[in-house]
């Protein structure tokens, strides 16, 4: 629990913030990369300050942007290879577990690509679990990344452009990005079981 609160927390992203002023596109490409697979890594803040040193001559606005989509499509990539992998094991679990998730599977598919494009931007939270999901649902691999390739492409301009126009306030353009990210996965609880009710 102590190493969860510290990934997220104050100490980790002073040091990140640090590092990546030194060592702008090798630390964001890597936290891009790490925080797409579903460790709890602050990647929206580093794309920010990333965008904001671009608007401090510190590095190219565009190769931030490219770096981030090209790390969190492959992020996103490695996600679902990961589990693909998992749902060759789906077998080893009792049947009562597999028919409910084959109800799932069902269900997940109709949805997979409204699922897969907004959670790269807007439903930030739920973006690693539904690189699993695909991947143990084998969902088609060239679909999934076409709708994950095209939503990290927005996250990357949205994130980027915000800490390239509002670099002089970072944390207050992150708290604003997470305050969305929040509210956003709170709307879409209440739409899914608004739907369950009806």
């Amino acid at each position: 629990m102590a190493i969860v609160e510290y990934l997220s927390g104050e100490a980790l992203q002073a040091l990140i913030l640090d590092s990546l002023i030194s060592n702008t596109y090798p630390i964001l490409a890597v936290i891009v990369l790490i925080g797409a697979m579903g460790l709890p890594l602050p990647s929206s803040l580093v794309v920010i300050a990333a965008g904001a040193f671009a608007s401090q001559g510190l590095a190219s606005i565009s190769i931030v942007i490219l770096i981030t989509f090209v790390f969190a499509s492959f992020g996103d990539s490695l996600g679902y290879y990961i589990g693909a992998r998992l749902g060759e094991h789906l077998m080893l679990l009792p049947s009562f577990v597999r028919r409910m998730l084959k109800l799932e599977s069902t269900s997940y598919q109709h949805h997979t690509r409204s699922m897969v494009f907004f959670s790269r931007f807007l439903f930030t939270g739920i973006g690693s679990a539904v690189n699993l999901l695909s991947g143990v649902y084998k969902c088609g691999y060239r679909r999934f990344i076409l709708y994950a390739s095209a939503g990290q492409l927005v996250w990357a301009l949205e994130m980027s452009l915000l800490g390239y126009y509002l670099g002089a306030n970072i944390e207050e353009a992150y708290q604003l990005v997470s305050d969305l990210s929040i509210v956003s996965v709170l709307g879409l609880v209440a739409l899914w079981l608004f739907r369950k009710a009806v």
